[in-house]
């Protein structure tokens, strides 16, 4: 899979296959930032590449290194383990929150990036499809970290009541002065904040025992398919005509 605009070297796609080749991995990323040419991305774009990188690894525990390129090899049947919906530039996040959550066996690659060729216009707008990519992925983290996902509105709902009734306080005891709405609203976002850290940790716990509960069964079928071959291969070796 490789954007078609002329910034990826078709000479590299040999190496992106290697790793599928050799059974080491299931999903191939290629690193636009191992060799990447002047003038193939913006000052802008590499922050907010990093930045989104960073973001990832911390809510969805894997590096990939460059997520959001577009240059990747994968297996077919890695592929269909793979729930996509997104268009556009949220693709190659979704793909990588994919891989991440399921478990497929990611390796990344170093490949060249080059800049777009003369004439050739980017339909990449920063400001609208960075923010479209960090949705995608803080709206992933519900199923692979919900203590992330609901732990962040959380201590910021809590944070910003804290601060509201320092403030109420402050204005009481300095100047006698009462703020019975924003007590109340100080209130709210300290209750409502304590709730969603406790939502959070039993969110994750619950998708730990999701996580363990899908390896079982899993091994409990690989354990059925390799009785099931062997019966299969002794049922063969004793219909077979003695020689």
């Amino acid at each position: 899979m490789a954007d078609a605009d002329g910034t990826y070297e078709a000479a590299d796609a040999a190496a992106m296959l290697e790793p599928l080749r050799e059974g080491t991995a299931e999903h191939v990323i290629g690193d636009r930032f191992a060799d990447m040419h002047e003038g193939a991305m913006t000052g802008l774009n590499r922050v907010g590449n990093r930045v989104f990188n960073g973001l990832f690894g911390l809510i969805h525990r894997e590096e990939y290194g460059d997520i959001l390129s577009g240059y990747r090899a994968f297996t077919v049947a890695s592929f269909r383990r793979l729930r996509l919906s997104a268009d556009g530039f949220g693709i190659e996040t979704e793909m990588a929150v994919e891989c991440a959550r399921h478990g497929v066996r990611t390796t990344v690659v170093p490949i060249t990036y080059l800049p777009r060729p003369d004439g050739s216009n980017t339909n990449l707008h920063p400001v609208k499809d960075g923010g479209i990519i960090l949705m995608a992925i803080y709206r992933q983290a519900k199923t692979s970290n919900p203590l992330f996902y609901f732990g962040s509105v959380g201590v910021t709902a809590g944070l910003s009541g804290a601060l509201f009734a320092a403030y109420v306080a402050y204005d009481w005891f300095a100047n006698g002065i009462s703020h019975e709405v924003l007590a109340v609203v100080s209130g709210v976002g300290i209750i409502l904040g304590i709730q969603l850290l406790i939502f959070g940790v039993l969110s994750d716990l619950l998708v730990t025992l999701h996580e363990e509960t899908l390896d079982r069964v899993e091994r409990l079928e690989a354990r059925a398919r390799g009785d099931a071959d062997a019966d299969s291969e002794g049922q063969q070796r004793a219909d077979a005509p003695e020689q």
